[in-house]
């Protein structure tokens, strides 16, 4: 697991997911009426087949950069008070967490606004790579972009 954590920015890339409640603690603050959180899930289809499970991939080092650089443009671009990015690598079974974003800003707007930018430069930017696995065996496997 490869983590930034400070006052206000908390990027986790691999290991196990925090609870939601503590990422939730993690970005409230005073002077913030919304805090955002968004769970990326694994379903059990795409495309018309059905997933048994995904697998990520990252380059690391640079994932957990890119993901600070994406918190800190948001922090400026939306007068956020925290925000965190937590990602899983490895095997992510259907119906399980693979990512975490979460964000607090004075308004509702600016939070939900802050979220869905924050999600498109991840899927965009940072190094994460996922395999879906397919239903049966002779329908395989095939490597996507976050």
């Amino acid at each position: 697991m490869h983590q930034i954590k400070t006052d206000n920015i908390w990027v986790q890339i691999g290991g196990e997911l925090p609870a939601l409640k503590d990422v939730s603690l993690f970005v409230r603050r005073d002077y913030c009426g919304a805090v955002n959180l968004f769970e990326g899930v694994t379903r059990n289809h795409d495309s018309g087949k059905q997933v048994t499970m995904l697998l990520y991939d990252s380059y690391d080092e640079m994932a957990l950069h890119q993901c600070e650089k994406i918190l800190d443009e948001a922090m400026q671009e939306f007068p956020a008070g925290a925000a965190a990015i937590l990602h899983k690598t490895g095997r992510v079974p259907v119906g399980e967490v693979s990512m975490i974003v979460a964000v607090s800003t004075p308004h509702r707007k600016e939070s939900t606004e802050a979220v869905l930018s924050i999600i498109k430069k991840i899927k965009k930017d940072v190094p994460i790579w996922k395999k879906e696995f397919f239903g049966g065996e002779s329908e395989g496997a095939k490597w996507k972009g976050s």
